[in-house]
């Protein structure tokens, strides 16, 4: 069809438009089920491309901190797995499966668990990271930023569950390669604590996120984020 002679042609513009606005109606779904469909698609595409903030096909946003541990017991299927937490606090462990055709290969098909989960996933005995002033780390630790003390001695302190703090006089640069995350429950009040401290170099709290947060180091160089719980 010739547009131009017929530019000023006012029925035609006017048919123009309804064909326009009902081919933009026909390509948005035409049920539920579809929606779905599409929110499912879009919640894959963002955990495989390593997005860290997702929206869950429900509507909900969620943060991915880990692997889902999920490991293939057949050569045939291809695993994948991410461990995510909501707005609420609720964790969930993502698994999606892939698996080969026959020798048609016809492509892969896709199964998606979507779990939440109720108790632990795995156990994690604990960590221990040495320092030099043990004294001024359990000041640090406990008293700033009030991780609870689960066993205190002249050389260790362990704090909460998992982490163990010991003393050591010989290593150099214990605090290389090594961050430690820490949950609080009021963040305003642990980075006023540690604001006056000058190895401590409190960052900025950032609240872009769901989650506000900042850095600093404890007294052996580490590097320390707190985010709020």
């Amino acid at each position: 069809m010739n547009i131009k002679p017929r530019l000023q042609d006012n029925a035609f513009l006017a048919e123009l438009a309804l064909d326009l606005e009902k081919s933009a109606h026909g390509d948005a779904p035409s049920n539920p089920a579809s929606a779905m469909e599409v929110n499912v698609n879009h919640f894959i595409s963002a955990l495989t491309r390593g997005v860290r903030t997702v929206t869950l096909p429900t509507g909900i946003k969620a943060d991915v901190f880990g692997d889902g541990g999920v490991v293939s017991k057949s050569d045939k299927l291809n695993v994948t797995s991410w461990r995510l937490r909501d707005e609420k606090g609720q964790t969930f462990y993502v698994k999606k499966v892939r698996k080969q055709s026959s020798s048609q290969n016809q492509g892969a098909q896709s199964n998606l668990e979507l779990t939440p989960v109720n108790g632990p996933h795995a156990k994690f005995a604990g960590i221990s990271l040495f320092a030099r002033n043990l004294g001024e780390s359990r000041h640090f630790y406990c008293d700033l930023l009030g991780l609870p003390i689960k066993r205190d001695s002249q050389t260790l302190v362990a704090l909460g569950e998992h982490l163990v703090l010991r003393q050591n006089d010989v290593v150099r640069a214990v605090g290389e390669g090594s961050i430690v995350y820490v949950d609080v429950d009021d963040i305003d009040r642990c980075w006023r604590n540690l604001l006056p401290l000058r190895y401590a170099q409190v960052s900025s709290i950032e609240r872009k996120s769901n989650r506000p947060s900042f850095t600093c180091k404890d007294p052996d160089g580490r590097t320390v984020e707190v985010f709020q719980r």
